[in-house]
């Protein structure tokens, strides 16, 4: 049985369940960069209730990849959730990545469910709580 979750953490799955429920309104099919940003943005905050229940506290992306390197629970994700901040990144920065370019609904649905769940089935199993995630539009 896993420890009672630290209030630190409880607060990352608070912010990744409140962006999981925004993720389940976004239309892919219209806005499939926001699709991206928003899908990692879950993990992100998955991946800091992990680190948060070990007591780890980051607050910077550079500082969350390497413990993310390090963390041993989180091996198992740490490529699906660098997989997720690179879309992400190209999304929002790159020119070329328009809604009607590279990242379409289906690239964008398809890239976030497999790697999503990933992250999420990872973090549930070390920190024993279900996560939802929400179906893809």
């Amino acid at each position: 049985m896993a420890p009672p979750l630290k209030a630190e953490a409880q607060e990352h799955l608070q912010k990744a369940r409140w962006h999981a429920e925004f993720l389940g309104r976004i239309d892919a099919g219209t806005f499939p960069d926001w699709t991206l940003v928003v899908g990692f943005y879950v993990a992100l905050h998955l991946v800091g209730a992990r680190l948060e229940q070990d007591g780890i506290r980051v607050t910077t992306h550079k500082a969350r990849r390497k413990q993310i390197r390090k963390h041993p629970q989180l091996k198992d994700c740490k490529a699906a959730y660098f997989s997720l901040q690179k879309a992400s990144e190209l999304a929002r920065y790159s020119p070329e990545l328009r809604p009607t370019g590279h990242y379409k609904a289906t690239t964008a649905s398809a890239l976030l469910q497999g790697r999503l769940e990933k992250v999420r089935d990872t973090v549930s199993a070390h920190l024993g709580v279900p996560i939802t995630l929400p179906s893809i539009r």
